[in-house]
């Protein structure tokens, strides 16, 4: 979700969690349960879970169950995640079916449920390569004319920004400061309107697990959604109930950008859209649904002139 300096539920200002040990990674696994860490925990309320934690979840639990099937050769090719409700920063069980067992594709649907209550789901496509192409590799190679489109990738940065100077109240350790390393070509997550960064987790999202393409592609997806957020034309915060993940190819390599830009009606409604990008060319593209937030902010924010209206 977007990193804005929020209230609590209630309406008081959350003042940031002092710095302590910082887990390694984001969830341990209990039999069918997904125990989170403090690094789940979001800024719109400390107690709930950043949705990009909710998606690597949610993505996490549809490769297990491809993996428990020994149908390593398919690849990611969606992932269309739905937060039902806010997600409370407590532990969840999981569950992934398959909905469509293709030879050439699989759809599966997976959930995420607190005390039997569902509060998030994910469908995704999975698609299976060429047996001569080099997608059937651990990391699929870009094509040529991918490869000429490198020269189009925003230059990353040689120094990292550190969201958690800023005055916003972010928890500490939580998602927007302690799992990714942001490097921010033009904007930051601090400020609204279109935004460029390159990130590296640096955090595990399962204990135990190695990284993966798909880990990072779920978990990151959502952040396109601090990148390029802006305020509604009301001057009132904007949240995503959704975000839809297209994958073109896994990325190469540790680090992903996210150019990232809002568009927002007079109706409070809108969309965000994220180009993703590694080193050698585009990775996907990301889309939200934006609406204006009932949650209250800490303090009235300006309205932004940066916005794209529709």
């Amino acid at each position: 979700m977007k990193l804005h300096s929020l209230a609590a539920a209630s309406g008081a200002p959350v003042p940031s969690s002092p710095v302590t040990t910082t887990p390694q990674h984001l969830f341990a696994v209990n039999g069918d349960t997904l125990v989170p860490t403090d690094l789940v925990r979001g800024p719109w309320d400390h107690g709930f879970q950043h949705g990009g934690a909710v998606a690597g979840a949610l993505g996490w639990a549809a490769k297990a169950c491809l993996d428990r099937e020994h149908e390593e050769q398919l690849v990611m090719s969606r992932q269309t995640t739905e937060i039902l409700r806010p997600v409370p920063a407590a532990p969840l069980r999981f569950a992934a079916v398959v909905d469509h067992p293709g030879r050439r594709s699989r759809v599966i649907s997976s959930s995420l449920l607190h005390e039997d209550r569902l509060v998030a789901r994910a469908s995704s496509q999975w698609v299976r390569p060429r047996p001569d192409s080099a997608q059937q590799q651990s990391s699929t190679a870009p094509q040529q004319s991918d490869r000429a489109a490198a020269r189009d990738v925003p230059p990353r940065p040689a120094e990292p920004s550190d969201p958690g100077a800023s005055d916003f109240a972010y928890p500490r350790p939580g998602f927007n400061c302690d799992v990714f390393e942001f490097r921010p070509v033009s904007g930051t997550t601090e400020t609204p309107g279109p935004g460029i960064t390159w990130v590296r987790m640096t955090k595990q999202l399962v204990a135990h697990e190695p990284a993966d393409p798909v880990a990072l592609l779920t978990t990151a997806a959502d952040l396109g959604n601090a990148v390029g957020w802006d305020y509604s034309p009301a001057g009132e915060p904007m949240v995503n109930p959704d975000l839809t993940l297209h994958i073109l190819r896994y990325p190469l390599g540790e680090w992903m950008c996210l150019e990232s830009t809002s568009m927002v009606t007079d109706a409070g409604i809108g969309m965000m859209e994220t180009t993703l990008w590694d080193d050698h060319g585009k990775v996907g593209r990301v889309l939200s649904t934006l609406m204006e937030s009932t949650m209250p902010l800490s303090a009235a924010p300006p309205v932004s002139e940066n916005h794209s209206r529709l």
